[in-house]
Parts: structure tokens; C-alpha cells; sequence
């Protein structure tokens, strides 16, 4: 029995040798065992074999137990890190691990390390002066690589996980005023790379992203910008953006009352009458009870409201605007639903009033890009060129596809269907907050 939970063999005068029966080899069946030399007294020997039978009782692999930490990072980056970074991320990290964890941790066995070195590690690298950031960048990369190692059954814990991290104070960004602006456009100017800090003046873009402009991707005023392209910008500059939303809202504003015609009443009113069988009698009969005591009026009972559906009515919608002013996101997450419903159902009204205007954006769209592309009334004796639609570039090519897209939403999704099961949704989850309040 003893050869298969543990033997603590003396080899000399306070120096003892433990081992542990790990299980058998998988092609010679042999048994294995783990040793481990431990100077001091019996007590420590013991105290030894118990902690590695009781981590042996709870799953960890005994296997890893002389596992370096640099040996375990090698096979980590490789195995687990490399297959699901991109490569600069990859390099990122193996640049981490190189410069600030190996030399500390590197060499100490992967069982060993605690969550005091971890620690230790934090402070000693912002002793050197790195940023909190570096710190908590690198600290990240480590805490995976070990939480890996816990998956794996090496560790049973993530000692990465039990430290506090410096704290990550912002620095304050200084920004040129106006006149300083002025100033240093005035000393470069004349400078071959005048337009380029005239672009990282204006836009503040960072400078990998202006550095890496071509005039291939100016598209609305570069040299290859089209009529329509730069009529657009100016067109959005001067406000165009703002006009089209309004307009969007106005036509959906327009459509909103046929549409209510059409179902027969608003959402809400119908939802709260007693014919309507949306809502079971039950709920319907607390939500009354609730909005009766809260605008001071009697709610209609059924045979009131047969008699008199035009008053019932009245005293439903009065009811719902007490609850609308009552549900304004003001607390926006105890009523984040009702919001979302409500931007939902006005997204899509809104779209099915610009329905007619979207199809023949689209329609016009794509016979621009055919008609441009020469696939369309071409010279040739057909009156569509297949061989022109085939070499079509590739950016007529995604403008074609975007365009395509668009009109197969605005037939089949901005309908008047769709329309409803949004306004009822948002009509229920509304009243749901009589519940709530």
C-alpha cells in the first residue's frame, strides 16, 4: 500500500528522499513514481509527501511537477497562443514574457510560483519605471498563460489572479489653442508635408492612421473623386446628414397615424382593452387596477366599454401617456428595455416611410454601377455585356453587393408586418412597467 500512496526514504543525516506513485507508464506499464530530495526533519519530509498526495487527490498532473516556467511558457506561446493570435499580437506577447517575466520567474519551477512572486514581479518592474499599463499588459498575458496551465490540470489555482495591480492613472493630453494652432500653421507653411499636418490638425487622427493615407483613399475630394462623391461630402458638410434624419422622421411621423387606422388603434389602446386577448384577463385586470389609481379616472369595465368605446379609449390613452412620462430613461437601466423596444419600433416606421425613396436609391444605385461598369447599354449588339460584368473591379464589385443587399431589406424586411410585431412588442413591454413602478 505504501508503494501507491507515498515513501519517505532516508538517504542521510536530515536528508530524506519522498515519493509519490504517479500511476503507470502508458507503453511499458511500469509503475512511476515522482521523487523529490527534501532537506530537514521527518516533519518536513511528511508535510511534503501530504501536500503532494493531497494535490494528487484533487487532479493536479504530479508529471510537471520540475516544469520550469520558462518550459511551460515555450509550450503555451506555441501550442495555445500562436494558433488563435494574429501575429503581432503573438509577437506582443512573446515579447512580454521575454523581457519582464522570464528573467524573474523563469527558471522557478511552474508548481512554485506563487502569488507573492507574481507580486514581487509587479513591484520590481514598476521600481524600473515601466507604466502601469506595461505592467497590467503584461500581467494579462501572464495570468493567461497560467489559467491555461489550471485547464491543463498543472496548477490547481492561478496564482496570477491573486494580486493587486498598480493602479492606471490617466495623464492629462495637452491640446494647442487656437492662436498656437494658428502659429505652427503659419511656420509650416510651405512645407512639403504642410496638407499632412493640416489633416492631423483638424481630425485628429493618430499618426499611424494619417501616415498610412494614400490618395486612393481620399475618396470624396482625391484626385480620383467623382462628381457625386465630392457633391456628397459637401452636401454632408452643409448639413445633409441632419436633413435626411429629420426627413426620415417625418415621413415615418406621417405613416404612423394610417397605420394605427389600419390596426384598428394604437398599440397600447388595444393592448388595454377588455376584446383584445393579448394580454390573459388576469394581468390586464392589474395593469387597469394599477393606472386607474394612478390618473384618478374609472376604468371602463366590458360592457362599459362596448357601450362606449370612444370614451374607453380616451381614458386608456390618457393612461399611457401618464405612463410614458413616468418610464423616460432617466433611469436608463431599469427601463433599458422599454428604450430599446421603443428605438426599434421607431427604426423601423421610420424606414417604411422612406420605403418608396430607398427602393429608388437602390434601383438607381445598381443601374449606375451596371451602366458605369459598362455592363449595361453597351456599345455592343447585347443589351447586357457579360464579360464587362465579369472583370467588374472590385470596389464596383462590394457597391453592387451593398446595393443589392439594400433592396432585398427594404422589400422583404421594412414592412408593414415587421412594422407591427415591433410596435406591439414595444406596446407590452411598455405596460410590463406597471409591474415595476
Amino acid at each position: 500500500m505504501a508503494r501507491k500512496t507515498g515513501q519517505i526514504i532516508g538517504r542521510a543525516p536530515r536528508t530524506w528522499v519522498v515519493r509519490v506513485y504517479v500511476g503507470r507508464d502508458a507503453e511499458t506499464k511500469k509503475r512511476k513514481y515522482l521523487n523529490k530530495t527534501i532537506h530537514g526533519g521527518l516533519r518536513d519530509a511528511q508535510v511534503h509527501l501530504n501536500r503532494m498526495l493531497g494535490e494528487r487527490d484533487l487532479g493536479r498532473n504530479l508529471d510537471s511537477s520540475k516544469q520550469t516556467l520558462n518550459q511551460y511558457l515555450d509550450r503555451w506561446l506555441e501550442v495555445c497562443a500562436k494558433p488563435r493570435l494574429r501575429a503581432k499580437s503573438f509577437q506582443d506577447y512573446e515579447g512580454l514574457l521575454r523581457r519582464y517575466v522570464r528573467p524573474q520567474l523563469g527558471m522557478k519551477p511552474l508548481v512554485s510560483i506563487q502569488a507573492f512572486d507574481v507580486q514581487n514581479l509587479c513591484r520590481e518592474l514598476l521600481d524600473r519605471g515601466l507604466s502601469a499599463r506595461t505592467i497590467r499588459y503584461t500581467h494579462a498575458v501572464l495570468r493567461s498563460a497560467l489559467k491555461q496551465a489550471v485547464r491543463w490540470k498543472l496548477l490547481l489555482a492561478n496564482s496570477a489572479e491573486l494580486v493587486d495591480l498598480p493602479r492606471h492613472t490617466r495623464r492629462n493630453v495637452g491640446v494647442l489653442s487656437v492662436e498656437q494652432a494658428r502659429t505652427f500653421m503659419g511656420a509650416i507653411a510651405g512645407h512639403p508635408y504642410e496638407a499632412l499636418f493640416a489633416l492631423a490638425m483638424t481630425t485628429g487622427m493618430r499618426p499611424s492612421e494619417y501616415l498610412a493615407l494614400t490618395w486612393a483613399d481620399m475618396l470624396l475630394f482625391g484626385p480620383k473623386a467623382t462628381a457625386l462623391s465630392s457633391g456628397l461630402a459637401v452636401a454632408i458638410s452643409c448639413g445633409g446628414l441632419y436633413l435626411t434624419t429629420n426627413l426620415c422622421r417625418e415621413l415615418g411621423k406621417r405613416l404612423e397615424g394610417d397605420l394605427y387606422q389600419e390596426w384598428g388603434g394604437k398599440p397600447t389602446t388595444q393592448l388595454l382593452r377588455h376584446r383584445d386577448k393579448t394580454i390573459e384577463a388576469v394581468t390586464k385586470h392589474r395593469y387597469h387596477s394599477y393606472l386607474a389609481a394612478k390618473i384618478n379616472a374609472t376604468f371602463p369595465d366590458k360592457d362599459q366599454e362596448a357601450k362606449d368605446p370612444e370614451g374607453a379609449d380616451e381614458i386608456y390613452q390618457s393612461a399611457v401617456r401618464w405612463l410614458l412620462n413616468h418610464t423616460r430613461p432617466d433611469d436608463g437601466k431599469k427601463f433599458d428595455m422599454i428604450f430599446k423596444e421603443n428605438v426599434a419600433y421607431g427604426f423601423r416606421r421610420n424606414a417604411l416611410g422612406m420605403k418608396p425613396i430607398g427602393l429608388i436609391v437602390s434601383i438607381v444605385s445598381l443601374l449606375w454601377v451596371l451602366t458605369l461598369e459598362g455592363v449595361l447599354f453597351s456599345r455592343g449588339p447585347r443589351f447586357i455585356d457579360l464579360t464587362a460584368f465579369s472583370q467588374m473591379p472590385e470596389t464596383a464589385t462590394a457597391s453592387l453587393v451593398m446595393s443589392s443587399i439594400m433592396l432585398v431589406a427594404w422589400i422583404l424586411f421594412f414592412t408593414k408586418r415587421s412594422t407591427r410585431t415591433a410596435a406591439f412588442t414595444y406596446a407590452e413591454t411598455l405596460l410590463r412597467a406597471c409591474d415595476s413602478l
